[in-house]
């Protein structure tokens, strides 16, 4: 799973991508992005200003997972957030992590013109 964080004058856009397939890799398009954006913004949980420009992406390590799983636990009954499958990609991520102790993990982002990259690696510390 990844966290995409787009800054904006007031709070920043947040929504979560994914999870990897089994090589850790992530592709989406522009268009992806752009409607995980605009589905963020149509929720309408916070106030936000205007973008910056800037796109910040995360894995989501085990820490993260669990505050994932506690918004979900919070909010599903009562936000359209979460798609139908977000669980079910919560537990995926959750369980490949568990099979990478002792590793530590980073995003590498590139552009393909139309088709961004998002990667997690992990690397033995």
């Amino acid at each position: 799973m990844f966290v995409f964080s787009i800054p904006t004058g007031r709070n920043a856009v947040r929504f979560v991508v994914g999870p990897a397939d089994g090589d850790g890799e992530l592709r989406l398009t522009r268009a992806d992005l752009e409607a995980e954006f605009s589905r963020a913004l149509s929720l309408e949980l916070m106030d936000y200003g205007h973008t910056t420009g800037e796109v910040f992406v995360e894995v989501a390590n085990g820490e993260m997972l669990d505050g994932l799983q506690r918004g979900y636990d919070s909010w599903r009954s009562v936000s359209e957030a979460f798609p139908a499958d977000y669980l079910e990609g919560l537990d995926q991520a959750s369980d490949a992590l568990s099979r990478a102790p002792g590793s530590r993990l980073r995003v590498v982002c590139g552009s393909d013109a139309d088709a961004p990259t998002v990667q997690a690696i992990t690397r033995d510390r």
